[in-house]
């Protein structure tokens, strides 16, 4: 299999050789970087951990410093990259220079499968080169990839690219992988928004076109289709796998040329419209290119509607190695440290700690930084060779070091997790969540009320009758009911109530398992009497730490069904709510909570 190294990717500066019509750094024309600040950066680099320096731009090839920046690339032990639109490596001798040097990875930008296509987008010259620069690295380097942008003028030719790509995987040296072609979204910044009406295609549109252009390159020895800049919903599930961002390529860090320190690589420019909330995919999508919401709203994005988990895994990567954090060698510089949105260091011991690593597809660095970084939902598990029964007595909670929390090097490392001694990570919110529901008087509705756990907070008021309890569920409910209680077997989509409306509406970790969750929330204001109280609870996304001996437990079984159908955040949760006539009038975040779940009280308005 071939290796996909660290790579940091860095913009050197932003004059170039095509004057492409979906330019996204043509703003930044005239900026170009003086070769002591990439000999910093290329240092800095390496101390982060960095295996691969890939160089871009602009067009990093025409700079006549070029051997001086890959000397010094070559001299801090990492391997070559490029970003490049390929006309320079057509002239054989300076591929062949680079190629020495250590060039390892290519990035090229094909436009479409001849000259009229391509140049039309360039506004150069360049097929002829860009090709020829593709045929001179084809079986010399191990990651060649060939991005191709798409745009209303390429759309229509798209079938013919296989053709115009096989010869790439059938001449020269033999490849050590395949050709990789990516089929990109163009991002409406830069030049692109000069012509945005007519270069930029509905999204809907390039979609199809690329899920068909996927499929038939897949049956072509030696290519592998990737897609880069749709949103999930409107790429087909069987594609979905193929959706390689720069965290995919193997980059974890970036640097433009204006900026002077690496930050780890996000999804800034993109962004969800309001039809995203309850999607299945929501947690796991990257959005949509923030410009093009802008232009053209979200009439095409279609909100899917399936099994998703709600936690993720954080795997070994190292054995544990001593680490004193008072004297901090990552915070020196002297060691590299874990990722900075996917990677933690774990307690394996006074003074011990074990790099993990949470390489999932199933949730975006979006969310896992959000877990991880604003609600500190990190846990480890307390067996090695069973599941997960309840997350609460057999979960672990770990937080972040104090000495972590006021280093300068937080926002590029993931840090140090130690546990915090709890026995059970929920007693806090189950007792908060146990006095209020002591207080509620009147009629109760408990939706997805499973075995009625809250029946026994709510027993003095039913012993006195101040309380009447109802709850709903599609499975079994309780084995016995007390006087004033009842069960009724079923949905809340198929829930047919009559009768007068209830004082009190509960829907405690049961809203993520709706098939839309929003529908859910504008029928429970429905059941609520005006003035009437809502209690709304669900777990935030969270990773476990899990031994190796674990892990292979679980890949090898036949895993546990997916009961989620939706990750909804307080956040989102309480939009949700105003917009059904619902007041949130008190909440607790997840991390209020110290566990998973957060907890949200709302008014019905009069």
């Amino acid at each position: 299999m071939q290796r996909i190294f660290k790579k940091a990717l860095l913009k050197v500066g932003y004059a170039c050789n095509n004057n492409c019509a979906f330019c996204h750094s043509a703003p930044h024309r005239g900026y170009d970087s003086t070769i002591e600040e990439i000999r910093d950066k290329i240092v800095s680099a390496r101390r982060l951990g960095a295996e691969m320096l890939v160089l871009s731009g602009g067009e990093p090839t025409i700079r006549r410093d070029l051997p001086a920046i890959t000397a010094a690339i070559r001299d801090c032990g990492m391997k070559i990259g490029l970003v490049t639109n390929g006309r320079m490596l057509a002239y054989p001798r300076l591929a062949e220079k680079l190629i020495s040097a250590g060039l390892g990875y290519a990035y090229v930008s094909l436009c479409g499968p001849d000259i009229e296509v391509h140049d039309r987008h360039t506004r150069t010259r360049s097929f002829n080169q860009t090709l020829q620069g593709i045929k001179n690295l084809s079986g010399n380097i191990d990651d060649l990839t060939i991005n191709l942008v798409l745009t209303a003028w390429n759309l229509e030719h798209l079938g013919r690219l296989p053709n115009r790509l096989t010869p790439l995987t059938t001449t020269g040296a033999p490849l050590t992988g395949t050709v990789r072609v990516k089929l990109s979204m163009l991002e409406p910044e830069g030049s692109a928004l000069d012509t945005f009406d007519s270069l930029v295609p509905p999204r809907a549109k390039a979609a199809e076109a690329a899920a068909d252009a996927c499929r038939k390159m897949a049956l072509v020895k030696g290519i592998q289709p990737l897609l880069d800049g749709f949103p999930l919903c409107l790429v087909p599930g069987e594609l979905r796998e193929l959706e390689s961002g720069l965290r995919e390529d193997g980059y974890f860090i970036m640097s433009e040329a204006f900026e002077k320190n690496w930050h780890p690589i996000d999804d800034r420019n993109r962004s969800f419209g309001d039809r995203c909330r309850t999607c299945s995919l929501r947690r796991r999508c990257r959005g949509v290119y923030r410009q093009y919401l802008i232009q053209r709203g979200e009439d095409e994005l279609c909100p899917q509607s399936g099994p998703v988990p709600n936690s993720f895994n954080f795997e070994p990567v190292d054995q544990p190695e001593p680490l004193h954090l008072e004297n901090c060698p990552i915070r020196a510089g002297e060691k590299p440290p874990p990722d900075p949105v996917r990677g933690i260091l774990v307690s394996a011991g006074p003074d011990r700690f074990q790099a993990c690593l949470a390489p999932t597809r199933d949730f975006s660095d979006a969310t896992i930084a959000y877990s991880i970084r604003e609600l500190s939902q990190v846990y480890r598990s307390r067996s090695s060779d069973r599941p997960v029964e309840d997350i609460g007595s057999d979960l672990e909670r770990l937080s972040l070091s104090s000495s972590c929390r006021r280093c300068p090097k937080k926002p590029l490392c993931g840090g140090a997790w130690q546990p915090t001694g709890e026995e059970n990570s929920f007693d806090r919110f189950n007792d908060r969540l146990a006095g209020v529901l002591s207080t509620l008087c009147g009629s109760v509705l408990d939706i997805g009320c499973g075995r009625a756990p809250y029946l026994t907070a709510l027993a003095e008021g039913l012993s006195r009758g101040t309380v009447q309890y109802l709850g709903i569920d599609p499975q079994e409910g309780p084995e016995r009911l007390p006087e004033g209680a009842g069960f009724i077997r079923s949905t809340l989509s198929d829930f047919d109530h009559t009768g007068l409306p209830f004082d009190n509406v509960l829907a405690c970790r049961s809203l993520d398992h709706l098939a839309s969750p929003q529908k859910g929330i504008h029928k429970i204001a429905a059941l609520t009497t005006p003035g009437g109280k809502v209690l709304l609870s669900e777990d935030d996304v969270f990773g476990v730490v899990r031994g190796r001996r674990a892990l292979e437990i679980i890949q090898a079984g036949s895993g546990l069904p997916f009961e989620h159908l939706a990750n909804l955040r307080l956040d989102e949760a309480m939009e949700l709510c105003r917009r059904a006539g619902l007041r949130p009038v008190r909440w607790f975040s997840a991390a209020e909570n110290g566990c998973s779940a957060w907890l949200l009280e709302c008014r019905r308005l009069k």
